[in-house]
């Protein structure tokens, strides 16, 4: 039915909040609804609908479509060594529709694929001072164009024997993932992009003392005559990576980034931690 829903519309939108309707449909398939907006005036609509499970349970098929408008997405530049003074803002409006394919070969593996169209418009911030005023095409790629349409295969698969339930404590996850880009309008920002991430968890005493150690690598690669725009850019900022820094403070065609963490669960809903994060970006994956 109804329900209220509450998240991350995009990264540095702030709290978002809306609502969702969920109906389901045959043994298992359910179609799912949602539009919300954040305190930073960004945007979302999202539509899927999962179809009845098939192959003795194991695989789904999901079909997608998402629009988003974030018209404050924070810009530094590209490279390790740019400065947080030249941050500036830009407006991105991507819209995807799609399928994807999930299959679980096993209990801890699973793989699968998905097939998009992504259509991206990008345009001046709304808060001062907007990219134009601080980058140009030279060193900012993709800033000569507004508007771009990609056609994005994925592959992935992961191997989760985390605690499925609850608040793991034990176990890992390592997971790869393959991206590729063809841009259909312009011919000029096609590339290809793989991800690894490997998180482990060692618990002591008792199992409410837990170390967790992260790593993650994303790689990109554009063929003869062709680049990476700077919004898809990987990125190092923000909750998910360094959280020492804000959302996308540097991007590049490659990062790698790190974190250890020693959590404590004194209660059943109290969590802390000590942590250190690290990584960087680079233009050569070397």
């Amino acid at each position: 039915g109804v329900y209220p829903w509450l998240g991350s519309i995009y990264p540095g939108g702030g709290i978002g909040a809306g609502a969702g309707v969920r109906r389901e449909f045959g043994d298992d398939g359910a179609v799912n609804v949602v539009a919300g907006y954040s305190i930073r005036s960004y945007t979302i609509g999202q539509a899927d609908v999962v179809l009845p499970a098939f192959a003795d349970n194991r695989a789904t098929v999901t079909v997608s479509g998402q629009y988003i408008d974030a018209p404050d997405v924070k810009y530094y530049g590209v490279g390790n060594d740019t400065s947080k003074d030249a941050r500036s803002y830009y407006g991105y409006t991507p819209t995807t529709g799609g399928a994807r394919l999930d299959f679980a070969v096993s209990k801890y593996f699973t793989a699968g694929g998905e097939v998009s169209y992504l259509d991206v418009s990008t345009s001046a911030g709304h808060t001062a001072p907007s990219i134009d005023a601080q980058f140009q095409p030279s060193d900012t790629p993709g800033f000569e164009t507004s508007q771009f349409s990609f056609i994005n295969s994925t592959a992935r698969a992961s191997f989760d024997w985390r605690k499925r339930l609850g608040y793991s404590g034990s176990g890992g996850v390592y997971r790869v993932r393959f991206d590729d880009y063809r841009d259909q309008d312009q011919d000029r920002y096609s590339f290809r992009s793989l991800e690894a991430e490997a998180l482990q968890l060692i618990p002591i005493l008792r199992a409410n003392w837990v170390i967790a150690i992260r790593g993650v690598a994303t790689i990109t690669d554009a063929g003869a005559g062709n680049d990476v725009p700077f919004f898809l850019l990987p990125s190092i900022g923000g909750g998910a990576s360094v959280r020492g820094y804000p959302d996308f403070r540097f991007r590049d065609r490659n990062r790698l980034v790190m974190n250890a963490e020693l959590r404590w669960t004194p209660a059943r809903f109290m969590d802390m931690l000590l942590f250190y994060d690290t990584g960087k970006v680079e233009a050569r994956r070397q």
